[in-house]
């Protein structure tokens, strides 16, 4: 991998429940400890705009033909606005993975939906599509979901940008300014 490709990585903000609109973070980073440049919009909380809201970030950026991957955090942002990580990939052309700490329960998630959503079959098909792949890290596994790229370049990808713990730096940067946005305070946890 060429090591002056950029990473876009983001992450959603907190949000309550009675919030409309949440802020997504996009990170582009070149390495563990380099942060390039930080972009920001926001998605409805429960909405069904993710998906495009990320596609509409990085092309309307300066840095769609030199971003390498995209990563992103869980399955959805703003509660269950459910993105598609491959119709991102189809439409950029930019292989697109997942990240999380632990293995999302997909009966959980099924029975949450359909308590709460008049579309919850489309939702859970989203969510539910492709495999997860747990990985090593380097202290512990982090479980990830991956589009147009293979399983040895997700491991490559986790080894050179996860510092400590299971997310990747990027990811926990993202987490960090979307936390700081809302709050006045980031502990750094992701």
């Amino acid at each position: 991998m060429n090591k002056n490709r950029r990473i876009l990585a983001i992450d959603d903000g907190p949000f309550k429940f009675g919030d409309e609109m949440t802020d997504i973070v996009g990170v582009i980073s070149r390495g563990p400890s380099y942060l390039e440049a930080i972009m920001k919009d926001s998605v409805q909380v429960d909405g069904r705009d993710s998906t495009e809201k990320i596609i509409t970030m990085i092309k309307s950026s300066r840095y769609l033909e030199q971003v390498n991957v995209i990563m992103l955090d869980g399955g959805a942002f703003g509660g269950f606005n459910v993105f598609d990580i491959f119709e991102i990939n189809e439409r950029l052309d930019i292989p697109v993975m997942t990240v999380t700490r632990r293995l999302p329960d997909h009966e959980r998630i099924k029975k949450a939906l359909s308590a709460h959503f008049e579309d919850w079959e489309e939702r859970f098909a989203i969510i539910s599509k492709g495999n997860i792949d747990e990985l090593p890290v380097k202290r512990g596994k982090a479980y990830v979901k991956r589009a147009g790229l293979d399983i040895g370049r997700s491991k490559a990808l986790l080894a050179r940008f996860t510092v400590h713990g299971v997310i990747p730096e990027p990811l926990r940067m993202a987490h960090m300014v979307a936390t700081i946005l809302k709050k006045n305070i980031c502990t750094g946890k992701a």
